[in-house]
């Protein structure tokens, strides 16, 4: 069975989870879209900004055109979990977690660039933040 992030003793994970939180409850009460606050995490590769992390399997009816990326993020975490329990590989689920983000902006090195849904590995985060997509 998969072990939790506190039984991983999951440092990254723990925190960003504790940070979604945080936002969560500071974006409650908030009407205006744009005053929002996202999600930010810091890479080797830059930033990356995103309004939610999706922490379910994909359970939605349909797909269409606005949340097929999400189902295909979704589908391979959960397939590829599924698979190393199959095969006896569970331990390196103890070590690895992979979070779907959704309405995410990535900086980089030039311009940035938005996309519906990303996979993030939490071996690649150095730093967890929250701001605003709108500002610069």
């Amino acid at each position: 069975m998969t072990k939790s992030f506190l039984e991983k003793r999951d440092l990254k994970s723990l925190t960003v989870l504790s940070a979604l939180a945080a936002i969560q409850q500071l974006n409650k009460d908030l009407e205006d879209d744009n005053k929002r606050n996202n999600i930010v995490f810091f890479t080797s590769f830059g930033s990356v900004m995103a309004k939610d992390i999706v922490s379910s399997d994909f359970n939605e009816d349909e797909l269409t055109k606005e949340n097929y990326q999400r189902f295909i993020s979704q589908t391979s975490v959960s397939n590829a979990k599924e698979a190393l329990i199959e095969h006896g590989n569970e331990d390196v689920l103890l070590n690895q977690t992979a979070f779907v983000l959704t309405d995410v902006q990535v900086k980089s090195h030039g311009d940035p660039y938005n996309i519906p849904s990303m996979i993030l590995f939490s071996d690649q985060i150095v730093g967890v933040s929250f701001g605003n997509f709108q500002e610069n």
